[in-house]
């Protein structure tokens, strides 16, 4: 009789199980994906207040493209992005986006790159990073943190997306005021070199530990290890017939498959080769066609188009209706984001809590939604600079209440819906499918916004209209959220790991890697593994 995985599991098996990492392995692995986040988006947001004073000339329209363009970008790059997170891993993917970061920064920081040509094409190239940033790195965290501490964790890698758009129209307008336009590139750079030494750190450390690997090499003393994240081994509790009514009860606990050897784990350690490009594929088409998973990308479009919306609209705002400098409208900008900061790290608790785990979640969504409507529509309502400011307030804390809880409801539905044994390329799919809703919301709001303005003659009904209009459709999609995101309770849900397996054919053991090349071959490798184990018992 097959008992499931003992609680205690990873203890009692044998040093090729890696153990014993938690606290110090994930420590350093967050620290690295919230600064790739944090350097990501101060280099999005420090432009706010610089290009209009580089490009004073420039069109509403023109401005607003330039604004969009790194969004399009990565929009583009976000589906090779979830194939390659499945083939090469996280920790790879990682390190190639933040050398692209660092050409975009370094190219940024360039005098002759101040025209509009170049700083379209430096945005684009910084929108090719962010999409391996936020897939790779949300990716990462998934697997490393169980599901009861993702919504903590990644609230605090969202911490430094708040920070960064925190400072970024700080440090924007007044190092640009004070030392011209090549300082604020230069300082992101540094960021983004520092950030490469503490990920390097981190390849030394994991070096040869596969992405499979990874949740268990850095378990904790203290964690509570389930059936889902102990694929691999086996618990046996096995009563044996034998003649004359003899009875013999073994409980015994080993590993299912034994350890990989330096070939195996190198394989492994690529994603498991070209087999699970064409797996990523599907599991990319499979996310897009589940209806959860397409709600929450809903919310995550209407959010960041509402703040994509505000970014050059604001700026323009400000400095027609208020003749504001460029630190000073970056100060008025960073109220939104000192909102932000203050409620991902609320959002991330809140969603760890039994209430809002699971599909629970719906209701930050919502909450979110119904606080951005009043926000985006009181923004621009009277020519009130307090009004704005409070307004900028609730926008910052309602993209906190929906950005952060949707990362770990995307993981659920990953772990749930999409029924692989390959966590790796479930993750990249799903958190790919996010980063491009976001991507798409600010595409969106640069050139809805601006559109509108120009078609209102640049009056204050116009920027009144262009964001009203967004906050209706916030207010409108209440509704999807709440009713339409709810546990599939077996229908299409494949929750068991051993079910899981045999129906995916994969022999995703948790110590080799990749996909058997037929359909049949992993179950049948399981089913006569699992038989000279027993027999050897």
């Amino acid at each position: 009789r097959v008992g499931a995985p003992s609680p205690h599991l990873y203890k009692s098996c044998t040093p090729n199980a890696y153990v014993g990492h938690g606290s110090m392995g994930r420590g350093l692995a967050l620290g690295v994906v919230a600064a790739a986040l944090f350097a990501d988006y101060l280099l999005l947001t420090i432009v706010i207040p610089i290009y209009p004073e580089l490009l004073p000339t420039t069109s509403t329209g023109a401005l607003g493209i330039l604004f969009a363009s790194k969004a399009i970008c990565q929009c583009i790059c976000n589906v090779p992005a979830a194939s390659l997170v499945g083939r090469w891993g996280p920790r790879t993917c990682l390190c190639y986006a933040l050398v692209i970061l660092l050409i975009s920064t370094t190219g940024a920081a360039i005098p002759a790159g101040h025209e509009y040509g170049y700083m379209l094409a430096a945005r684009c190239v910084q929108g090719a990073a962010s999409s391996f940033v936020m897939t790779s790195g949300m990716s990462l965290l998934a697997l490393i943190y169980p599901p009861d501490q993702r919504g903590a964790a990644m609230g605090d890698a969202m911490g430094g997306v708040a920070l960064g758009v925190l400072t970024g129209p700080l440090l924007g307008g007044a190092l640009y005021d004070a030392y011209g336009a090549v300082v604020p590139f230069a300082i992101i750079a540094g960021v983004v070199a520092i950030d490469g030494v503490a990920l390097t750190a981190l390849l030394t450390q994991t070096a040869g530990v596969s992405d499979d690997q990874l949740g268990r090499y850095m378990a904790g003393p203290d964690d509570n290890i389930d059936a889902g994240e102990a694929r691999g081994s086996v618990s046996t509790d096995l009563t044996l017939d034998k003649p004359g009514d003899q009875r013999i009860s073994l409980d015994k606990r080993e590993p299912l498959l034994p350890p990989p050897d330096d070939t195996e784990r190198s394989h492994s350690l690529n994603g498991g080769g070209r087999g699970n490009t064409a797996s990523s594929g599907s599991v990319l088409c499979r996310a897009l066609s589940d209806p959860g998973i397409l709600i929450v990308a809903g919310s995550l479009i209407l959010a960041n188009t509402a703040i994509g919306c505000l970014e050059p609209l604001c700026q323009l705002y400000l400095r027609e209706f208020y003749d504001m400098v460029a630190h000073q409208r970056g100060l008025v900008w960073s109220i939104s984001t000192l909102g932000y900061l203050i409620a991902t790290p609320l959002a991330g608790c809140l969603a760890d809590k039994p209430a809002f785990q699971r599909v629970g979640s719906r209701y930050l969504l919502a909450g979110g939604l119904l606080v951005l409507s009043v926000g985006v529509a009181a923004i621009f309502l009277l020519k009130s600079l307090p009004l704005t400011m409070a307004a900028l307030g609730l926008i910052g804390l309602a993209l906190g209440l929906i950005d952060t809880p949707s990362q770990p409801l995307l993981a659920h539905f990953a772990e749930t819906r999409l029924g692989l044994v390959d966590e790796t390329a479930a993750f990249g799919a799903v958190f790919a499918v996010s980063d491009s809703a976001t991507s798409l919301g600010f595409v969106l709001g640069p050139l809805l916004g601006t559109w509108l303005v120009e078609a209102q003659g640049s009056s204050a009904f116009g920027y009144f209209i262009a964001t009203a209009s967004l906050g209706a459709m916030a207010l409108l999609y209440v509704p999807c959220c709440l009713l339409g995101i709810v546990d599939l309770d077996g229908a299409g849900q494949i929750t068991d790991p051993e079910h899981r397996k045999i129906e995916s054919g994969s022999d995703n053991d948790g110590v080799g890697g990749g996909f058997p090349r037929s359909e049949g071959e992993g179950a049948e490798r399981t089913r006569s593994s699992s038989a000279a184990h027993l027999c050897e018992v």
